[in-house]
């Protein structure tokens, strides 16, 4: 008996799919797309993660819908509510405990990266270690695992995080107090930072460490058919590195 289960199951990974292709409108792949995270996912419809999507409808063949929401933190739940359009969310996201408890199914990681801060050019000589930020603050959106593993990071540290990380509804808020020095760091992935650094030579990345992960779709929870689908093309598109 253990021998032909062993023999099914090897044979159900040459199925293409156990389950039907369907979405919440019919031939339509509608997007919940956070707005405010270049060049990962901003705008209508623009950024890696975006153009991903759309390669990923194409070939479904399914029309792409882009709904951008200015707010990022629970968005990642939106698919899975009965309530909602969304088929699946993009925004940087990345698979954690909470979320998935929230009702978030998480894709194959679509990129990998590491935590990072990033700091105006001239201080960057001064921050050797997180030590070095005990009385200095520390930007963040609420939600986001860049907010979650910075205080992480300082509470390894022995720092009191309270005081130093501080809360920013978007994005698009961090860079302009970083600039007028309300903070001294932005907390979150290289790949969002090292995009700043190479826009503007007046910031520098620094102290980056790896936590694993990646960014990943948010897939609807009641739609395993569709999660199988959208890891089948990312393993095609990105060969999931």
């Amino acid at each position: 008996m253990r021998k032909f289960l062993s023999i099914f199951c090897f044979f159900l990974l040459l199925i293409p799919s156990c389950y039907a292709l369907t979405t919440k409108i019919t031939g339509q792949l509608t997007v919940c797309s956070y707005s405010e995270f270049k060049p990962i996912t901003y705008g209508n419809g623009l950024g890696y993660e975006a153009n991903l999507v759309k390669n990923i409808g194409k070939s479904l063949h399914l029309k792409v819908k882009f709904y951008p929401e200015k707010i990022y933190e629970q968005l990642w739940a939106m698919p899975s509510k009965a309530y909602t359009l969304c088929d699946i969310a993009i925004g940087g996201f990345s698979e954690t405990k909470e979320r998935k408890e929230q009702g978030a199914a998480f894709s194959l990681p679509t990129i990998k990266f590491p935590q990072t801060l990033l700091v105006r050019t001239t201080d960057a000589p001064s921050f050797k270690s997180i030590t070095d930020f005990k009385d200095k603050k520390i930007g963040v959106v609420p939600g986001t695992t860049g907010a979650i593993n910075a205080i992480e990071r300082l509470k390894q540290a022995n720092l009191n995080w309270e005081k130093i990380i501080v809360y920013y509804p978007s994005e698009s808020e961090l860079l302009p107090a970083l600039e007028k020095e309300k903070i001294d760091a932005i907390a979150r992935g290289a790949i969002g930072n090292e995009y700043q650094e190479k826009l503007n030579p007046e910031y520098k990345t620094i102290l980056p460490r790896d936590f694993g992960e990646g960014f990943q779709i948010v897939v609807d929870k009641n739609n395993p058919g569709l999660l199988e689908s959208i890891n089948q093309e990312i393993v095609k598109l990105t060969k999931n590195k």
